[in-house]
């Protein structure tokens, strides 16, 4: 769980803003805050700027969107020429519902 938190909480120097006295006394002599963001630390080069990882997480979650939407795409689709193939047998399905009276919605 420890490699998990450092990569995604990002650090927040605490000295880079003014804290009241009712809050250094939460903050219990900290120097950082962690707070949920991929940026880089406070002493790096870029401080605060995103890091890779998050473009590699958004190109992750877009290519998960798109392989979902064209796997539902095909699995209708195949699933409608199924029902086109096979009239007979969705007839008499809808025969069947219809003698009982079960309405589809």
């Amino acid at each position: 769980m420890k490699g998990y938190t450092d990569f995604t909480l990002s650090y927040m120097d605490v000295g880079s803003f003014n804290v009241s006295e009712e809050d250094k006394k939460l903050l219990k002599g900290a120097e950082y805050c962690r707070y949920f963001g991929y940026r880089e630390p406070p002493n790096s080069t870029k401080p605060y700027a995103l890091t890779s990882a998050v473009w590699h997480i958004v190109v992750a979650r877009f290519i998960f969107a798109i392989v979902f939407i064209v796997s539902v795409y095909l699995i209708i689709e195949k699933s409608l020429q199924y029902c086109h193939s096979t009239p007979h047998l969705f007839s008499e399905w809808s025969r069947q519902c219809s003698s009982k009276s079960v309405f589809l919605l």
